[in-house]
This record gives C-alpha cells, structure tokens and sequence, in this order.
C-alpha cells in the first residue's frame, strides 16, 4: 500500500530539481474511522459515558441518558 514512508521515499528518489513532474493516479475513494470515545474520556467527559452518573435533561426527556460511544468517520 501507499503510505508516507513509501511516499516519502518516491519523493526523494525523483527528486530533479526545479523542474515540474506530473503524476497520474487512478481515481480512488477514502474512508477512515476512528472511534473517540476514549479520547474524550481522557479530556475530561468520562462522567457522559457513565449510565450510572449521566443524563441529558436539557437535550432529551428520557431519564438515564448516556453516551455509549463516540465514532468519528
């Protein structure tokens, strides 16, 4: 696969200067996902994840409301 070193590497190899290269690539889709739960946690939102300790009154009527999970994608 292509991933920065690989890109870094190509780069160096053809390296000419100041004189343009064009490259061509085939067209391609990109996902990524990563799931930020913990890392919110870590910044101080543990107590959202907690069902025992959270609820949302001002956002939601139904009591014992919590964050299971945060997914960034």
């Amino acid at each position: 696969g292509l991933d920065a070193g690989t890109w870094a590497a190509w780069m160096e190899a053809v390296h000419y200067g100041d004189e343009d290269i064009h490259v061509r690539m085939p067209k391609f889709e990109l996902a990524y996902g990563e799931d930020l739960s913990d890392a919110l946690k870590a910044m101080g939102m543990e107590v959202a994840f907690d069902r025992s300790r959270q609820n949302f009154p001002r956002m939601t009527p139904m009591p014992r409301s919590w964050i299971d999970r945060v997914k960034q994608k």
